[in-house]
């Protein structure tokens, strides 16, 4: 195997994301990693802490060689959809010969065993009786299937191994073990924490330098309460009729979102005033993003348009020059204006680069998606 392919949001590239490049490397004995990596949104349903091409470029500069991005309509998506939108780019690079991912247990055996089941007509008869109760598809698919975990990571190479099994995929699955702190988990095991973990220091201007595998982060912006007012507005021009066209939108969900956002100011207040026992807090989460990004639930469906290039290195570049005779979608390293006529993708992400640069220092602007970066 010569290329090995990872699946990511580095928001933002962690000590424990560099244990997890280097590992990944070492398991498969490949010499080259590509990173499909979530834009400015990601999937909880949220702006990322840094543009997209600030992420990339701090990955690249601490080891992955090729950072593509997932298509926004599965960055801020369900993990099934969030699978299949990865697995997809890394498929169509026809340069990817295996998929490392992380996961709580490291048992491939029990993770793939588990994926073959979901796929299975009997047990997707059971998980949607289950659902007819009320209760979250996650709930329902641990009632139907005791065996299927609770663990993010877990759940997320689930879906990844559903996509490679449903589609006889080349691309060989690893499982890489968490080491230190769980997905979720507030506190630091030496050097290494959870992405929320170091989020929340710093937010907090807590010290977080001996968490990061560089320097320091790159700047200091509250992302998510700079677009706030964008937000409510996007979600007060709406009616009930026109709220109903998004993801996971249903059972009167728009009746719900429209009145919560005419009551409340504040977006937290909204998530709590609907999210219900059916659907949860970050489902809610990423509801309102997808209404303010107009993320359509049929574009979620849709297969990606082409590979979008967000940095490399040098070696990187010797894989560029590869997937000219391998990739079988088209690749961009930054937009022609005939893209944003000829791909819903490429209208959707300069829409987002747009919004998101409302919140950036400066109220800088992406004119049109900017290039792919080089880095040294």
């Amino acid at each position: 195997m010569d290329t090995v392919g990872i699946v990511a949001e580095y928001n933002p590239f962690h000590n424990g994301h560099l244990y997890h490049l280097k590992q990944a490397k070492k398991r498969t004995g490949c010499g080259y990693s590509v990173a499909v990596m979530s834009g400015n949104f990601v999937q909880r349903g949220e702006p990322a802490l840094f543009d997209k091409f600030t992420r990339a470029e701090l990955a690249v500069k601490c080891g992955v060689d090729l950072v593509l991005e997932i298509p926004p309509a599965n960055a801020v998506a369900s993990a099934e959809y969030f699978a299949r939108g990865s697995v997809s780019i890394l498929e169509a690079t026809g340069i990817v010969d295996a998929l490392c991912f992380g996961s709580e247990s490291g048992d491939l055996r029990e993770l793939k065993q588990t994926a073959r089941l979901l796929l299975s007509s009997e047990i997707q008869e059971k998980i949607h009786h289950e659902m007819k109760g009320g209760i979250p598809v996650y709930q329902a698919m641990q009632k139907a299937l005791p065996c299927y975990p609770s663990s993010p990571n877990d759940i997320l190479g689930i879906e990844y191994l559903k996509v490679l099994e449903s589609r006889k995929s080349r691309i060989k699955p690893y499982a890489i073990q968490r080491i230190g702190t769980g997905y979720h988990d507030r506190e630091a095991s030496g050097t290494i924490a959870s992405a929320t973990a170091v989020r929340e220091r710093f937010a907090k201007g807590e010290e977080i330098g001996s968490l990061l595998p560089y320097d320091r982060l790159p700047f200091s912006a509250a992302v998510e309460k700079e677009l706030e007012p964008a937000l409510l507005y996007a979600l007060r021009i709406k009616t009930p009729e026109q709220l109903k066209r998004y993801a996971d939108v249903s059972e009167g969900l728009e009746n719900r979102i429209y009145e919560a956002c005419r009551k409340y100011d504040r977006i937290e207040d909204i998530i709590l005033a609907v999210k219900s026992k059916r659907y949860s807090y970050t489902r809610i989460r990423r509801v309102l993003y997808n209404i303010f990004l107009d993320i359509p639930r049929e574009t979620r469906e849709k297969k990606p348009e082409f590979i979008r290039v967000l940095a490399f290195s040098r070696k990187g570049q010797i894989l560029l020059n590869r997937m000219k005779e391998t990739a079988n979608l088209p690749v961009i390293n930054g937009y022609a204006k005939k893209d944003f006529y000829q791909y819903e993708t490429a209208r959707l992400d300069k829409k987002e680069n747009d919004l998101y640069a409302l919140a950036l220092p400066g109220k800088k602007i992406f004119e049109g998606g900017l290039r792919a970066v080089m880095v040294p």
